[in-house]
């Protein structure tokens, strides 16, 4: 699901069986790697003395290590060493400040899909962002890692996930490897994981010569059967958009055109507002329990509207209609469109909006929408589905709109 998956895992109560489980994925190719398995056995003593903070994840492991053995003989148990880095950077400042917090995370993970007696899906999401690709190089520095958690949290928002924890990779170049800007990345991270109430339980630190990479793999849990897919689209859904659109992509146009003749027409404020929609994106966890219940398909809105609306629609097997005029702008978006029309087509096609963009039945559209009141979000009508497969169709004011490939692509 484009760097969204899901396991249903079965109930893995033995070694043996959690064993053959990661063999068989092995053989069909759903794993490419050897597997080493987490198993209980042996193995409350040390997730009780995690929880109730007396014993770091790092050690937890290193125990885990020597208690996880087959029949057969000990299956080994690397540690990675940037766990270790991590914790050491992090001992006064951790995300979540406390062992208790982050022992929690890997109890409420173990609990979600391994010790439960009804295991729920597990909904794993993988983004990276890259220095002069996602972000401008002299961004402030906790704004790179507000970003670097909130798309992932906004991949689980959009699948209706809750989310459990993080594990971060860090590539770090020449400048970065200490002092005040690595502080202000872990402030920015440590205020997203908080506000999200996504821990981070691990991960790895390395050095690099290009430019600082930032990965983090995020992990949530949804209700066994109730993730919301891209596929589930159907003939006569509405389709409908969380928050404003187009904020991101004119604060990016902005700074790399200072000199453009729309920018005169918008106020500090305004443009202040389309910078920090592009450095701090906001994702939608609050309306997360409310897709599962209404809506029938949702993805987040990174690489641009019109396209991701496309592959949302082409997952399903189904086509649509967007209705451009009617996609919701912030003022300071609708005072840029004013002054240069044009600017709409950036609006609909740029990305990194990191909105919900979701598909519902017309009898569930009121209770979805009051919903997203209650959470504090608009949410608005932009088109609709039609049931023969096909190209989204994009409208302004009845007559074709063209917005070129729709959404940003890397490749």
């Amino acid at each position: 699901n484009e760097g969204v998956t899901m396991f249903d895992l079965p109930e893995l109560d033995t070694p043996k069986k959690m064993m053959s489980s990661l063999m068989s994925l092995t053989k069909s190719g759903y794993l490419s790697y050897s597997p080493a398995t987490a198993i209980r056995d042996g193995l409350s003593s040390a997730v009780n003395a995690v929880v109730m903070g007396d014993m770091s994840p790092l050690a937890y492991m290193k125990k885990a290590k020597s208690a996880w053995s087959f029949s057969n003989g000990a299956i080994p148990l690397d540690i990675p060493e940037g766990v270790a880095e991590i914790e050491q950077y992090l001992a006064s400042r951790s995300i979540p400040s406390t062992p208790r917090s982050r022992g929690e995370a890997f109890q409420n993970f173990w609990n979600a899909h391994h010790m439960s007696g009804s295991i729920h899906p597990n909904v794993v999401t993988a983004d990276a962002i890259v220095a002069g690709v996602h972000f401008f190089p002299d961004d402030p520095p906790d704004s790179i890692g507000w970003k670097a958690l909130a798309v992932n949290l906004s991949d689980l928002a959009a699948k209706g996930a809750t989310p459990l924890g993080f594990v971060l990779t860090l590539a770090l170049p020449e400048g970065w490897r200490g002092g005040d800007r690595l502080a202000g990345f872990v402030a920015g991270l440590e205020a997203c994981a908080r506000q999200g109430c996504c821990p981070l339980v691990g991960g790895d630190t390395v050095a690099t010569p290009g430019p600082l990479t930032v990965s983090i793999t995020a992990l949530g849990s949804v209700p066994a059967g109730t993730m919301v897919p891209r596929t589930g689209a159907r003939d006569g859904d509405v389709i409908l958009v969380t928050g404003s659109i187009g904020d991101a992509a004119l604060g990016l146009a902005a700074r790399l055109a200072p000199d453009a003749a729309w920018r005169a027409s918008l106020d500090a404020v305004q443009l202040a507002h389309l910078d920090d929609r592009y450095l701090r994106p906001r994702p939608r966890g609050a309306l997360a329990d409310a897709l599962r219940s209404h809506a029938s398909a949702a993805m987040d809105v990174s690489d641009g509207l019109a396209g991701d609306c496309a592959k949302l629609l082409a997952a399903s097997g189904v086509g649509g209609l967007l209705r451009a005029g009617d996609v919701p702008l912030s003022p300071a978006a609708a005072a840029a469109v004013a002054a240069d029309p044009d600017l709409l087509r950036v609006v609909v096609s740029g990305g990194d909006d990191y909105e919900v963009l979701c598909t519902v039945a017309p009898a569930d559209v009121s209770g979805l929408k009051a919903a997203a009141a209650v959470a504090g979000l608009a949410l608005t009508a932009i088109g609709v589905v039609h049931g023969a497969a096909g190209p989204l169709a994009v409208e302004l004011h009845g007559s074709p709109f063209t917005v070129g490939a729709g959404a940003y692509s890397h490749l």
